[in-house]
Order: C-alpha cells, then structure tokens, then sequence
C-alpha cells in the first residue's frame, strides 16, 4: 500500500453546511479594492463559466449566481470555493484548486478574519505541499476560533504529512471528541494504521464508512476505497474486493476503486482485468501512483511501445508533483539510481519523519550502494511498527546486501507473510531472495519470531 493521500479532502463539507468534464477555466486573479466583492459581470478565475452535467457542476453554477447576487459577502464565496474543492476531489483533477484558491482569495479581501476562509486557505496550502505554512495557519484559526473541529484535522494533517505524529494524533483526537463524523473517523483509521492497529484501524474505518452521509456519494466512496486498501495491506482479497466494488457502486467509475480492482485482478493472475481497470484509473485520475501501476502492467503484459508512453508520462508528473512516487519506481527496477535518490531526497525535505518517505529514501539508497545510511533509515521507516510489507521487503533487501542473512530472512518472510502481492516486482525479489536463504516460499511457513 502506499501512503495515502492527504486526508483533509473528507472534511471540507464540515467548514460550511451545506464523469467527463472539460478542462477547468484558467484562474486570473482580479485585481480588486480591499473590500470589493467582484464585478457584477465578472466572468474570470473562479466565476468563469463552467460546463459539466455532474451534480457538482450545477453546484458550482449555483454558487456562481449567488456571488453575483451578493457580491460583498463571503459565504458565497466560500460555498464556491468548497464546489471547486469538491470538483477537485471527485476528478483528481488539482488544476480545479486554483479556482478554489481564487474564490478563497475575494473572500480573504471583503473579510481578511473571516474563520472558514482562513480553514479554506489552510486546506489549499495542504494541497499544494506547504505543509509547514498549513500547520501555521491552522494554530492561528485555533488561537481565535478553538472550537471548530475541521481546524484540528487540518493540523493534524499538516502534522501527520511531516511525520509528526504525536502532534497529529494529538489533533485527530481533539477532532474526534468534538465531532466524531466520517472525516474524523478516517483520520483515527489512518493513525491506528500507522502506528500497527490493523484490527483498529478496520474497525474505526468502518465506522467511518457508517457515519457517511448518502448526499456525499464520492466522500464515501473514497473511505470505502481506503478501507479495501486496508485489506489488500494485510491480503484479504475477499474483503478487499468487496470494497472496491461497493465504493464503485456509490460512485461511478471511482479511480481509486479502478487502482484497487485493478490490485485485485493482478494478484489473482488476471493480467488483462488489470490492464483495463488501471486504464480506467488514469482516465479518471492520471496522478502519479495510477501511472505507476498501468505502466507496470503494461510492461508484466509484453506490451512495450505502452509501457513506455506511459512511463514518460509518470515521469512527467512525478517530477512536477510526486517525486517520491517516482523515485520508487526507479528504485523497484534498480534503474535511475542517482535520480532516485535526488528524487526522494529533495521529497523528505518537506517531510521531516515520514516513514512512507523515510522507507523510500531507504530503498534508493541501497539501489545507490549506501548500505549503512539505508540500514538506518530503514529502522527509522519501521519504528511505529505500520503493516508495510513493502517496509519489510525493503529492510530484509538492505540487510542481505550486508550479509545479515538471518535478518534478511526474518524481514523478507514476514513481509510475504503480511502481503504476498504487494508488488509484482518485489514479490518477485524477494521470493528469489529467500531462495538464496534456503527457504521454500511456496511451503506454509510460521511467522518467524523475531
């Protein structure tokens, strides 16, 4: 499994009460009087026309001729804002954010103390990996406005994306105990993951799923999605599955529930099945993990020429926007290796002690030859004890590498043990690995004590 995405998506619906589309408008920010509203026949950034025949579409048109009905308030505005956010969200689309930053801009000039424009500005920033910046606006709002749940998941977020994570189990908790709902029972879910809870971050997902309201289809969808991701960590395909298919269920041709069905029908062997889903992944959503499994596939599948367009592609974005993704990529086929160690470097540098990024750094560096640097970061990357064979795999290969052969074989074990399909390519390494151990991976083996 890799790291999620930023959780504070889920909770945008809570700051205010409340497909195939064309390519956004582009946001133009108006240069405007302090406390002006825009022009009655403003028609640029996020009051340019949007087409569209999803729900959310009428919402953004909706919200637009409330803003020119009251152009000197905030609210519509902000209701403007949580559409594009919404837009964003359910097409993984981030260029609908810019308009979302433009609405959110107007507010912050009639009303710069305005608190659910100051929650909104916190949330782009996530978006756009200024976590530090998001984690000082959201101790500002909190100063002035301690009551408001929403606030704490974005600090918790903030936190959590830099690995602070008993800073961000702190604020999650706050969270809960104000307004136990979907977005923060998603929240508690991804924090007992991490710190090894397999049975509790389950069930508290679960609940998560119960708490989701029918009027925020994709909201669900995305948390029932998240959950099956749970599941195939720890390989119950069954269940896995049926999650997958239920979020596609609740929405439509949801990309993650296409990555996830796409997961499934690999590791039964049905390559094709795979192929077709993870198309229809980055169909909806051509960010940088759906790239990396469609490219994959295609290239397990012989089919080349594809393979290689869409790996260009992948490193197009991954560049751009997800160098850790990247990196990875390069380091599961050993190629790129002084790339994938830039790539993943310059990632940690906005991320401090995250363990996602912790444990690629630690992958590149041993495709690098840096096996005492790897050593360590890899204990660093394992030391909340968070079900990642990938984790594992990649401690046991750093510890073959430095002839500690027993320790290789309890890591690579374990990690077969945890998820025997966490990646074609390194279930492939390590089965290979253990074989140079003398263990047999297709016999029933204990789970090694450590």
């Amino acid at each position: 499994m890799t790291h999620r995405p930023a959780l504070l998506a889920l909770l945008v619906a809570a700051l205010l009460p409340a497909c195939r589309d064309p390519a956004p408008p582009r946001a133009a920010r108006p240069a405007a009087a302090p406390d002006a509203g825009p022009a009655l026949d403003d028609a640029t950034g996020a009051m340019a026309p949007v087409a569209g025949d999803q729900p959310v579409d009428a919402l953004i048109r909706t919200a637009q001729r409330a803003v020119r009905g009251n152009p000197r308030r905030t609210r519509p505005l902000l209701e403007l804002a949580q559409a594009f956010i919404r837009k964003a969200r359910e097409r993984s689309d981030p260029s609908w954010y810019e308009l979302a930053r433009d609405a959110v801009d107007r507010a912050l000039r009639i009303d710069r103390d305005d608190a659910t424009a100051l929650q909104l500005q916190a949330h782009l920033f996530m978006q756009d990996h200024r976590f530090r910046e998001a984690r000082e606006a959201a101790q500002r709002i909190i100063a002035r406005h301690p009551n408001n749940s929403a606030t704490y998941g974005i600090l918790g977020d903030a936190e959590m994306e830099v690995g602070h994570y008993a800073a961000a189990e702190q604020a999650y908790q706050r969270m809960n105990d104000m307004r136990p709902n979907l977005a923060s029972y998603a929240r508690a879910s991804w924090m007992r993951w991490l710190l090894g809870d397999i049975e509790g971050a389950i069930e508290v997902g679960q609940r998560a799923i119960g708490a989701g309201s029918p009027r925020s289809p994709e909201e669900v969808a995305w948390t029932t999605a998240q959950l099956g991701q749970l599941y195939f960590a720890v390989d119950d395909l069954d269940q896995a599955a049926q999650q997958f298919n239920q979020a596609m269920r609740l929405f439509p041709d949801h990309p993650p529930a296409h990555l996830g069905l796409g997961r499934i029908a690999e590791a039964r062997g049905d390559l094709d099945g795979a192929i077709v889903h993870y198309q229809a992944a980055v169909r909806g959503s051509s960010i940088t993990e759906h790239l990396a499994a469609l490219a994959d596939a295609f290239e397990a599948a012989g089919r080349t020429a594809e393979a290689r367009e869409i790996t260009a592609q992948l490193e197009r974005a991954g560049r751009r926007s997800d160098p850790r993704t990247l990196a990875l990529f390069y380091a599961d086929r050993n190629t790129e290796p002084a790339a994938a160690l830039a790539l993943v470097r310059r990632e940690l540098s906005n991320r401090d002690e995250d363990v996602y990024t912790q444990d690629a750094l630690a992958w590149a560096l041993l495709r690098a030859g840096n096996l005492e640097e790897a050593q360590a970061m890899s204990v660093r990357a394992r030391r909340l004890n968070t079900p990642e064979a990938r984790f594992l795999f990649h401690g046991g290969m750093i510890a073959l590498a430095r002839a500690d052969r027993a320790e290789a074989r309890t890591l690579l074990t374990e990690a077969l043990q945890l998820n025997s399909h966490f990646g074609r390519l390194g279930v492939a390494e390590a089965r290979r690995a253990l074989a140079t151990l003398g263990v047999d991976t297709d016999a029933s083996t204990p789970r090694p004590t450590r």
